[in-house]
């Protein structure tokens, strides 16, 4: 084609629709916003947050009021840059071989659309060795009920060979809604997803949204399965399933997301548009002959409380 001013004005156009076009796919599913507080950190590099040891108890007024030191354990999360960027050559240009860039452009939106998943994924992802609030990993067995009384015991939100079954859900669901905080006052956690890969899907449905559930029945001294039965599946419908399919394979995770959501995802700043270096005088497409095309972004993600998610492995 002829190289002429019109040919990059055009090109800027078409690659700039087709990234919008990737970034607004609603058939391209994003999860993060399930599990995830959302906190705006516009102009802020490192965000601290403070989370308390103990939830607020009235108790009978007797005298002078019993005011308690809160115990406030602090969180911080720096906030990263994110980039993608390509280059489209002068000659694909002129000679017109601008087919693979034009389909680049779209997944570059779709980029753009995934990037607080992408990043989410992985924090969630290294949880059993990234450390909480509490001092320990976010997906610990040991997490402190009180954090300056030791004789509180602890409390743990990871179980390993934990296959999802009706029973398993069942008793990793009532640990998780048994938690009690500081005071010994229940801290009133519901989970309300379960979230794994679409290869457990079959095993997600067993466990919470037949009707029935078969239950092995045991002999009197009840050492032996003998039969087996039908029964009404208590489990169904407690949760809503989330089949994510960028989270690793052989887990699934119970999120409590009603009064708190157990992540953070951190936004410093969303995704650009597609931006672009295409003015021929530029000094680095004047010296090498391509032009820039890319998008940026800033944030993070981390983690609230560990009593908002319990992580089971197979």
């Amino acid at each position: 084609m002829d190289f002429k001013p019109q040919t990059l004005v055009d090109l800027q156009k078409g690659f700039s629709l087709l990234f919008e076009k990737g970034l607004t796919n609603g058939d391209v599913p994003i999860y993060w916003d399930k599990k995830a507080e959302k906190i705006p950190t516009p102009g802020v590099e490192i965000n601290v947050y403070g989370w308390m040891a103990e939830m607020p108890q009235f108790k009978k007024w007797i005298g002078s009021r019993q005011a308690k030191r809160l115990a406030a354990r602090f969180y911080t999360l720096k906030n990263e840059d994110y980039e993608f960027s390509y280059a489209v050559a002068r000659n694909d240009i002129k000679y017109d071989r601008l087919g693979i860039y034009r389909n680049h452009s779209s997944q570059a939106g779709i980029a753009a659309r995934v990037i607080w998943d992408q990043i989410l994924n992985k924090v969630q992802a290294a949880g059993k060795t990234t450390k909480c609030y509490d001092g320990q990993f976010f997906y610990d067995t040991d997490h402190p009920v009180d954090l300056d009384d030791a004789s509180k015991g602890t409390f743990a939100n990871l179980f390993t060979a934990k296959p999802l079954t009706p029973e398993n859900f069942a008793d990793v669901y009532a640990k998780m809604s048994m938690l009690k905080d500081a005071n010994g006052e229940p801290m009133m956690v519901r989970p309300n997803i379960i979230e794994c890969n679409s290869t457990m899907r079959t095993k997600v449905l067993e466990a919470i949204q037949n009707q029935l559930v078969i239950k092995a029945l045991r002999n009197v001294a009840g050492a032996e399965n003998v039969a087996a039965a039908a029964v009404d599946n208590v489990n169904k419908a407690l949760v809503e399933p989330v089949f994510n399919d960028r989270i690793e394979d052989g887990v699934w995770s119970l999120h409590h997301t009603v009064m708190m959501k157990p992540f953070i995802v951190q936004v410093e700043s969303e995704p650009t548009g597609l931006e672009m270096r295409v003015d021929p005088n530029d000094p680095h497409v004047w010296d090498n002959a391509e032009f820039l095309f890319g998008s940026r972004a800033t944030g993070a993600a981390g983690y609230t409380l560990p009593h908002l998610s319990f992580r089971c492995e197979e």
